[in-house]
């Protein structure tokens, strides 16, 4: 059950007040000062305070004043004050400093217990309403720290996959270049070789083995140009050719493979 701390000097009101709230189910806490009041705010945590106004040393007002500043949870629980002499400027200065209601004494029982449980209802409500949204809050958190994570990871592979495609890029251009280099020696003794006096067979083995030369040189070249492609540096080119050649060019590649396998391999 509820529980309701009440705050007063008059000892014989106090636990009538109490005795009344018992009756009614609610479990109570009794304070004669306001010093004692605050300190069983603190210690028991009620959760609805009924607090008279004038009370020697530490009045309803300063109670409350030190209530609220000092924040002692994040429970905004009811306080309504209790007060023989609630003029419109005590009414006014206790709405300033958060009291959720007044009760004049004579205090009403019937309407004190109304206002309670009216009061209980709304604060009941009002926690309620706070647990949803710091839930909701809670799952935003969640989503946005998923999001912040699934970001940093993708951001990491974007990563490892630029420098991987660098990697193999920079691998490309140095082994088309290193393969390059001793083929260009090897076609240019096959040109030389060429200009020198040869029969027909020799002649045709040179030339294909030219050809094929320069195929091997053309894929190493592809191979360079694929990784310009994914660098974005490639250019292309328009070069003219001649389609007899190149039918030459390919039955002399496969010719030796046809051969192998028994087959006649010829163009016209």
């Amino acid at each position: 059950m509820p529980t309701i701390l009440c705050i007063d000097d008059e000892t014989a009101l106090r636990r009538i007040i109490t005795a009344e709230l018992r009756d009614s189910g609610y479990d109570t806490i009794e304070a004669a000062d306001g010093r004692e009041g605050l300190e069983a705010i603190q210690t028991h945590r009620p959760d609805l305070i009924l607090c008279d106004v004038g009370m020697p040393g530490m009045d309803g007002f300063e109670l409350l004043r030190r209530y609220r500043q000092r924040r002692i949870d994040e429970v905004e629980r009811p306080f309504i004050f209790l007060s023989a002499l609630a003029d419109r400027m005590e009414v006014i200065e206790g709405r300033r400093l958060g009291a959720d209601d007044y009760l004049a004494k004579p205090v009403d029982m019937d309407l004190m217990l109304a206002m309670v449980s009216t009061r209980l209802a709304q604060a009941r409500r009002v926690g309620a309403r706070a647990n949803e949204l710091a839930e909701t809050n809670r799952a935003l958190a969640e989503e946005l720290a998923d999001r912040l994570r699934s970001e940093r990871e993708l951001r990491a592979a974007k990563e490892r996959s630029d420098e991987a495609a660098r990697l193999k890029s920079d691998f490309l251009a140095m082994m088309s270049h290193e393969i390059r280099t001793p083929l260009n020696g090897i076609l240019g003794m096959l040109r030389f070789l060429l200009e020198t006096r040869l029969d027909r067979e020799q002649k045709d083995f040179a030339e294909t083995a030219l050809y094929s030369g320069e195929a091997l040189l053309t894929i190493l070249n592809d191979v360079l140009d694929y990784s310009k492609l994914e660098a974005g540096k490639l250019d292309i080119e328009t070069v003219p050719f001649e389609p007899a050649r190149l039918i030459t060019s390919v039955v002399g590649l496969m010719a030796s493979r046809t051969r192998d396998k028994g087959l006649a391999l010829d163009h016209a």
